[in-house]
This record gives C-alpha cells, structure tokens and sequence, in this order.
C-alpha cells in the first residue's frame, strides 16, 4: 500500500467514526429531547416545551452536522 493509499484509508475511516458518532449523538439527543416533550406534554405544562425545543435542536443540529462531515470525508475522492 502506497502513501496515498494509506491516507485514503484513514480518511474514509475517520469519515466513518464521524459518521458513527453523529448518529449516536442524534439518537441519544432526540430520545432526551422526546422524553421531556411527552413528559411536559402528558403533565399538561406546554409552557416548558419550548425549553425542550431549545436543548433539542441544537442537539439534533450539531448532530447533522457531525454526519455531514463524516460524509463528507467518507466519499471524497
């Protein structure tokens, strides 16, 4: 294997973990995000939804944005 070949690897392989990770974040974020929604929601306290709303998506957005980035690296030739 050359040092391209090498390098090749690593990245799609970073890529990889990135992707990994990303998912994980976005699964654990949003089953966090979705408990206090259906606890807030079932207790009848609307008004504390939005700071559900205000952990969640930002959660849900950095975790998009790890996978974008392991895509990224994964498929870049």
């Amino acid at each position: 294997m050359n040092i391209q070949g090498a390098a090749d690897y690593l990245r799609r392989f970073a890529g990889l973990l990135f992707i990994v990770f990303g998912i994980l974040f976005l699964a654990f974020g949003g089953l966090c995000s979705a408990v206090y929604l259906l606890s807030f929601f079932a207790e009848g306290d609307l008004i504390n939804m939005g700071f559900a709303l205000m952990i969640g998506l930002p959660t849900a957005l950095v975790g998009g944005m790890i996978i974008l980035t392991g895509r990224a690296l994964w498929t870049r030739k």
